[in-house]
C-alpha cells in the first residue's frame, strides 16, 4: 500500500508516452528498458499495435526517452508526459491477487454444527 500528499502520490505516477512505428514496438521497450525499474508497457487502451509505450519516469525525463530511442535509431511519432492517479492505482495493485499464493483457509473442522449432531 502506499501511502502520502496527492502531489507525493501524483509525483510516483509520473510516465512518460511515446509512440513509436509498430514494427518498432520490441525495440524500442529493449531501448527503454533501463530508464525506468518497472517495464515499458504498451498502452491497450489506445489499440493493440498502436505503438503507444508507457515509460515510468517523470514527465520532465521526455527529453532522455526520446534521445534513448534515437540512439537506438528509433525515431518518436508522439510524445507526451503526464501523471495520473490511475497510474499510481494500477501500479500499487499490480500483481495482487491469490494466484500463485495458497488458498485461503476454510472453517475449523466441525464449525457451525450443532453439538452430537453427526460429522
Amino acid at each position: 500500500m502506499r501511502e502520502g500528499t496527492l502531489e507525493q502520490l501524483l509525483t510516483e505516477g509520473g510516465h512518460v508516452r511515446v509512440r513509436v512505428a509498430r514494427e518498432e514496438v520490441t525495440r524500442a521497450q529493449q531501448a527503454l528498458a533501463t530508464l525506468s525499474a518497472e517495464p515499458v508497457t504498451e498502452l491497450g487502451e489506445r489499440g493493440p499495435g498502436s505503438g503507444w509505450l508507457t515509460v515510468r519516469v517523470q514527465p520532465s525525463e521526455a527529453g532522455r526517452v526520446n534521445r534513448a530511442l534515437a540512439e537506438a535509431g528509433i525515431y518518436a511519432i508522439g510524445l507526451e508526459g503526464g501523471s495520473d492517479l490511475e497510474s499510481v492505482f494500477l501500479s500499487a495493485t499490480a500483481g495482487d491477487g491469490i494466484a500463485g499464493r495458497e488458498a485461503p483457509a476454510g472453517p475449523p473442522l466441525g464449525w457451525g454444527q450443532r453439538p452430537g449432531a453427526p460429522a
